[in-house]
């Protein structure tokens, strides 16, 4: 998805939530926050949900710091936010977020579309060498050195009237997003690493649009594993789930775990004597019983090339890939420090791993690993690659520095 150049950001009255974070509840006030949002071309966004009771996550507050304000709105009260999402998806306005995927999902369920111009502080603070995923609170301290409050965990954000510290708690979680977009900002842009951004963020989208538009029997924990009848069982027992929760409208878990799920695909119960032979399946209220039998039923009269495929998926390979992604491990890390980027946000044993294997695999140029597309090519991708092939060695230089480990020629 393509997303528009950033200019650096000017220099604002910073907001003190204590004078002008307001609880919004009526329509005109939030009709002159969008204005001025509008008249800013950025401002930062955090929300607060509820995701245990239903179907989808349940949003409770609106968060929103423009370069004069905090201001809060309460969707409860608000007769609609469409505006708010529609601002949020706008390609002309600027979105600064922390771990924004919760939001981009409320933007996608709202205007029908994922938000196109976002700065996402705790990424842009990865490609920076901060430690990642930093908390919030911690990235205040660690960049802005300033004080932030942890975020209420176990507040119960529906419950009306909030009260006086909640209301403080929620302005304190936008309170200083724009603060350190202006501080990351010109840094990214000083190494050259906004196109890093960017791009990262562009993968995350494509991401999270798949898994918002696409079927999520293949997600169900424990599928990757079963043959391709079994996924068949497991994929008409999520559909059957999908429609129970949605006409409910309660979480996907309150109908069926996936751990019950695969076991029924597993076990494939032919009548509901079979069925009681599988444990766990004694939660699963008998009304709902009949609905599961009828969708192993399907699955099992489904022909063979009618079947799912598997996917191709990361296996772990033979035992001498394990060995050399613990290797290869500690000289990503070392690569990182180094060029200052953390090394959790470039990859982890699993990305080692698929290197590993399609290395071994005859290095298929249309299916590369990711660490050897985009950004984390220009990180690590070349080293790795010649770490694999034997054109380097790597030895112990200064044991403490910070990056102790030497990458010469071979």
């Amino acid at each position: 998805m393509p997303r528009r150049r950033r200019t650096a950001p000017d220099r604002a009255p910073r907001p003190d939530p204590t004078t002008d974070a307001r609880l919004i509840t009526d329509p005109g006030q939030a009709a002159a926050l969008y204005d001025e949002i509008r008249d800013a071309s950025i401002f930062a966004l955090d929300t607060e949900f509820v995701s245990e009771r239903t179907y989808q996550p349940e949003l409770a507050l609106a968060q929103v710091a423009t370069p004069g304000r905090v201001a809060i709105l309460d969707p409860l009260v608000l007769p609609d936010l469409g505006p708010l999402w529609d601002l949020t998806a706008d390609p002309e306005i600027e979105v600064v977020m922390h771990a924004g995927e919760q939001e981009s999902r409320f933007c996608w369920l709202e205007a029908g579309a994922l938000p196109a111009r976002v700065f996402d502080v705790q990424i842009a603070a990865g490609l920076l060498g901060h430690r990642y995923p930093l908390a919030y609170h911690s990235l205040v301290g660690t960049v802005l050195r300033r004080h932030a409050e942890r975020g209420q965990t176990r507040s119960d954000w529906m419950h009306r009237p909030l009260s006086d510290r909640q209301v403080a708690y929620a302005a304190a979680d936008v309170e200083h997003l724009l603060p350190l977009h202006e501080a990351l900002h010109p840094l990214l842009e000083d190494r050259g690493r906004l196109a890093w951004l960017d791009e990262e963020l562009a993968r995350r989208d494509d991401q999270l649009h798949g898994e918002l538009t696409e079927d999520r029997w293949r997600r169900v924990a424990g599928a990757q594993r079963l043959s391709r009848r079994e996924l068949a069982a497991v994929r008409e027992l999520s559909h059957w789930r999908e429609d129970l929760a949605r006409d409910r409208d309660v979480p996907r878990r309150r109908i069926l775990r996936d751990d019950l799920l695969v076991a029924a695909a597993l076990a494939s119960p032919v009548d509901l004597e079979d069925l009681r032979r599988v444990r766990g399946m004694e939660r699963l209220p008998h009304r709902d019983r009949p609905g599961l039998l009828d969708a192993l039923q399907v699955a099992r009269e489904l022909p063979p090339d009618e079947l799912p495929a598997k996917h191709r998926g990361d296996s772990g390979g033979p035992s001498q890939a394990r060995m050399l992604a613990l290797t290869l491990e500690a000289l990503l890390e070392s690569i990182c420090i180094e060029r200052e980027v953390a090394p959790t946000l470039v990859g982890g044993a699993g990305d080692l791993r698929r290197l590993i294997n399609w290395h071994l695999a005859g290095r298929d140029p249309k299916r590369p690993p990711r660490l050897l597309t985009g950004w984390r090519a220009q990180v690590c991708g070349d080293l790795l690659e010649d770490a694999l092939a034997g054109r380097v060695r790597i030895r112990v230089g200064d044991p403490a520095s910070t990056h102790p480990l030497v990458v010469e020629p071979a």
